[in-house]
């Protein structure tokens, strides 16, 4: 089936607006609102389509940092009632949820390090640390 232009445009739209809400774009192309056929080769060829893509694709990452909090404090299904009747704590859905925060933390620090990523400061008081050590190093060409 050949799409018009203006369908190519909305269906594009529509893997932006998955990606937006926190879906992979692989994800977003089974959707039935959305084609599979020629939306990569768009976002590789075509400028300003690689351009939304790449702003949704930050937005996403914003998505799931937030998830995270939503994620960590819902303690919904963390006590389950057992055959006796006697309440329990859910250890299953309490690892789950510590897996999803996990993977979000983990995804958003590749995604946007410079916002999310773990940082490293080497300074002290914004000043370098001085560093008196000789670090010269000989190379030492040897004979065949």
């Amino acid at each position: 089936m050949a799409y018009t232009e203006k369908e190519k445009e909305k269906r594009f739209e529509n893997v932006l607006n998955h990606i937006r809400n926190g879906k992979a774009l692989r994800n977003s192309l089974g959707l039935p609102d959305t084609f599979s056929n020629t939306v990569w080769d768009d976002i590789m060829k075509d400028e300003e389509k690689n351009e939304q893509y790449v702003r949704a694709c930050d937005y996403r990452a914003d998505i799931l940092f937030e998830e995270i909090l939503d994620i960590a404090d819902n303690s919904d299904n963390d006590i389950k009632v057992n055959e006796d009747g006697i309440e329990v704590v859910n250890h299953e859905n309490i690892q789950r949820s510590k897996l999803r925060v996990d993977a979000r933390k983990w995804m958003v620090g590749k995604m946007k390090p410079r916002k999310y990523g773990d940082h490293i400061d080497v300074t002290t008081g914004g000043d370098k640390i001085n560093d008196n050590r000789i670090t010269d190093i000989i190379i030492r060409k040897t004979k065949d």
